[in-house]
């Protein structure tokens, strides 16, 4: 119906819940549209244009049991057993159910049109050809291959998110992502910063420099440099920029290779680039 009051189903052409319709061939007239867009129902589901006659159509009582026949393997598949309700209380090992299911071999032929050749012996247990075995084996060499390229590319990708952050204090000169050239020190003061202690730095001398790539156009670098060097400044390509009063530079960069050097002496304690 048209609203969720029964009383006014089928009153508003443009706001409703649901339009209910008197017999399975009705079509929902073309004055009912969207509140969105104010498209009109196509009334695919009403009619039989989908390679189906009426007869095709299962009737609803009927589909419990035809979930119930056909659910899983085709007839049951190829091993069964009847438990009773004795079992239900049984709680020790039952042998003879443990040997048949130990010793079951699988009756499948083929998998998806994949198999060779296969012959059955009189209890019906069929031989799975070499095929078949290649087949699978396959499948779990390229299943295994995938797995190891999806870990991998989440390693590295886990691995370059952590690349584009350096710590001297932590690291050092050395990184995978940043060239750094220069002199560190750890006598030039400490730097507190998000929470975090830095004791040692990169000189910014003349002969300093720090270059890396970016692979995005809007992509922010941060420095920090020493609190006792305060309104000092550093060149990232060629360009100066002054640190602000708590000895911090931030930069927008585009796509490409970039460089940081020396404008006025000061000490640079911490990189970070956010893509």
């Amino acid at each position: 119906y048209a609203n969720s009051d029964e009383g006014t189903k089928k009153a508003n052409a443009t706001s409703f819940d649901a339009y209910l319709a008197s017999s399975r061939t009705e079509t929902v007239p073309s004055s009912y549209k969207t509140v969105s867009g104010g498209t009109t129902y196509n009334n695919f589901d009403t009619k039989y244009d989908i390679g189906v006659s009426e007869a095709d159509v299962d009737d609803a009582s009927e589909v419990p049991g035809i979930v119930t026949k056909y659910a899983g393997r085709i007839n049951g598949g190829d091993f069964q057993w009847k438990f009773t309700d004795a079992d239900n209380a049984n709680y020790s090992v039952d042998n003879t159910l443990k040997n048949n299911v130990v010793n079951y071999t699988s009756r499948v032929v083929s998998i998806g049109g994949n198999g060779g050749k296969s012959s059955a012996s009189e209890g019906g247990t069929v031989e799975t050809s070499e095929e078949t075995t290649e087949t699978k084996e396959s499948i779990n060499k390229e299943t295994t291959e995938t797995k190891e390229s999806t870990n991998k590319e989440t390693t590295d990708s886990s691995a370059n998110a952590s690349e584009l952050i350096h710590n001297f204090t932590k690291n050092g000169k050395t990184s995978n992502f940043y060239s750094i050239t220069g002199s560190t020190s750890t006598s030039k003061g400490t730097v507190t910063y998000n929470g975090m202690k830095l004791t040692t730095c990169l000189k910014m001398e003349s002969s300093t420099n720090v270059a890396f790539t970016t692979v995005s156009d809007k992509t922010t670098l941060t420095l920090v440099f020493s609190d006792k060097n305060k309104d000092s400044a550093v060149k990232v390509d060629g360009t100066s920029y002054k640190t602000d009063s708590n000895g911090v530079v931030t930069v927008t960069l585009k796509k490409g290779s970039h460089s940081i050097k020396k404008d006025a002496k000061t000490f640079l304690f911490y990189i970070s680039v956010e893509e």
